[in-house]
């Protein structure tokens, strides 16, 4: 269920079905669906951590010591180098600055980081400026610091966190190629690498009936590349057959949380919405209903934590919960 249908079943539960009506702003209902995922994500964080753990690389720069964590970033699992450019990872230490420098003065060079496994550590968060305090994004350290940039250098495994879902992230276009994996159309690569992550792509027209059995598929956008614009998806979610050149296709945003508890994000800014234009009788029977559900899904999870560190998207599709 992406944003668009979200925002849409919300109306409808509230007989507010005239898009920008005059009950509540697109804005406003978006506000309580991004607050419903955020307290699902708390709740569910440590028993479905799988489905919020994933895998990015990133892209070392010579003599920089600081690399930016993902927007997304949370916590980290596991960080990897490659200093020879051949996907050769090997995984790194963390550690922080002060543990470094007695390293050093020790001399213990069993201990001691090197230009083919350096340690890490991560700063960021709050910090005072002019007796200011601002939040800044995450960075990675390296220590030593890289003598050579490379692409796709660092690999890390990391929780994420959900940014909130955006009614205004959703594009149209037509594809010019195409593969059982991937949908190319150069008319995207005004975005940068990774925008169109974690949105649901949708085939709206084929090109000719030998591809009609795709119109209506939704995927899971798992990485977006600049170059060609290449929207690709997991092996475990292609299609059936390969998209081809001249097919309508639509992107619109989506949870991160699975899909088995899209619902519970309607159902959680429904009873907003009740309650907002007074009918606190059914807010507070729905939002009963919520945390009756949530309380469920988690309690189905229990017996079936997946401690796995990349995310299992084929065992969240086959998930059910009654």
């Amino acid at each position: 269920m992406n944003v668009t249908q979200m925002l849409s079943d919300v109306r409808s539960r509230t007989g507010d079905v005239v898009a920008g009506g005059d009950r509540y702003t697109d804005m406003e209902i978006i506000g309580w669906l991004n607050a419903a995922e955020q307290i699902i994500a708390t709740d569910l964080v440590n028993v479905l951590r799988a489905t919020f753990t994933i895998q990015r690389t990133l892209t070392t720069v010579t003599s920089t010591e600081l690399v930016a964590l993902p927007d997304d970033f949370s916590e980290i699992v596991r960080v990897e180098y490659d200093s020879a450019g051949s996907t050769a990872y090997v995984q790194t230490k963390q550690t922080s600055i002060r543990d470094i420098v007695m390293l050093a003065t020790i001399g213990n060079l069993n201990s001691q980081p090197n230009a083919t496994r350096p340690y890490f550590y991560i700063i960021g968060g709050v910090v005072s400026a002019g007796g200011l305090y601002t939040t800044t994004q995450p960075q990675i350290g390296l220590l030593p610091v890289p003598t050579a940039g490379g692409a796709s250098a660092l690999r890390i495994t990391y929780v994420r966190r959900p940014l909130g879902m955006n009614l205004f992230k959703t594009r149209t276009g037509t594809t010019t190629g195409g593969s059982t994996t991937t949908v190319a159309d150069t008319g995207a690569n005004t975005y940068a690498d990774d925008f169109w992550n974690n949105t649901e792509l949708t085939i709206v027209t084929a090109d000719a009936a030998a591809r009609r059995g795709l119109e209506g598929m939704k995927k899971i956008v798992s990485d977006f590349t600049n170059t060609g614009g290449i929207f690709t998806f997991a092996a475990n979610n292609a299609y059936p057959i390969a998209p081809a050149t001249g097919m309508a296709y639509r992107v619109d945003d989506i949870s991160i949380l699975p899909i088995q508890v899209h619902p519970l994000l309607v159902l959680y800014a429904t009873g907003i919405a009740c309650e907002k234009i007074g009918q606190l009788e059914r807010a507070a029977k729905v939002q009963g209903e919520f945390e009756q559900r949530l309380q469920k899904i988690a309690g189905s999870y229990v017996g079936n934590i997946d401690v796995g560190l990349v995310g299992d998207t084929t065992r969240q599709q086959r998930a059910t919960v009654s």
